[in-house]
């Protein structure tokens, strides 16, 4: 699930990053979000700011949900 999450992170233009356990990363890198080591049920909060945002966050929650 992480490198598909920085695949879709990574189609945006928009900064993006990963929070969980109080770390946050660039959610493009998939070192960085394998190194996050969330888990099912964990809280991870995405953030993004460009003008593809919204569009890169409800990309992301797709990935997430599934």
């Amino acid at each position: 699930v992480s490198a598909e999450l920085a695949m879709t992170a990574a189609k945006f233009h928009s900064h993006i990053t990963m929070t969980a356990h109080h770390q946050v990363v660039d959610a493009k890198s998939v070192a960085q979000v394998m190194g996050l080591g969330a888990e099912h049920n964990d809280l991870v909060e995405l953030h993004a700011q460009g003008d593809d945002a919204q569009a890169a966050i409800n990309a992301l929650i797709a990935v997430i949900q599934k």
